[in-house]
């Protein structure tokens, strides 16, 4: 918006009644009455910088978003990956534990064969024993 000013002191005579300046004194028609301020190119082009400037704030937003959405997808890939190779490990894990407690269920199976047929030897040696006893006896 224009404003008059004095021609001398540059005084804003927006409301000024009289003839002479208020500020300096001297007659406004020997000094002379400016009228400065922005023009209408001079608002059109602060409000195109404003745009301006809010035009790449915006753009640097959905960038700095498009940015941090990759970097979040980048790091969920990664932690699905790191879950997917777990589970293949809990997999391994639990086929090798099965695998185990079937060699323990075997040699356990074996250890009471084996304490069967010590039993039976143990046994026929204590027949063959009162045999031989009844043997000497009867002699």
């Amino acid at each position: 918006m224009k404003h008059p000013e004095c021609g001398k002191c540059g005084y804003d005579l927006t409301g000024c009644e009289g003839n002479r300046c208020p500020e300096c004194g001297q007659l406004l028609i020997e000094a002379g009455v400016t009228v400065r301020g922005k023009t209408a190119r001079e608002r059109l082009l602060g409000l195109a910088r404003l745009l301006l400037i809010l035009l790449f704030g915006i753009a640097g937003g959905v960038a700095s978003y498009a940015y941090l959405d990759a970097k979040a997808g980048q790091q969920l890939a990664a932690s699905q990956q790191q879950v997917s190779t777990l589970a293949r490990e809990l997999g391994r894990m639990q086929a090798k534990m099965m695998e185990l407690k079937l060699t323990y269920d075997t040699l356990r199976l074996e250890n009471l064969h084996l304490q069967r047929n010590l039993e039976l030897v143990s046994a026929t040696l204590d027949v063959m024993a009162d045999v031989e006893r009844h043997r000497r006896e009867s002699n």
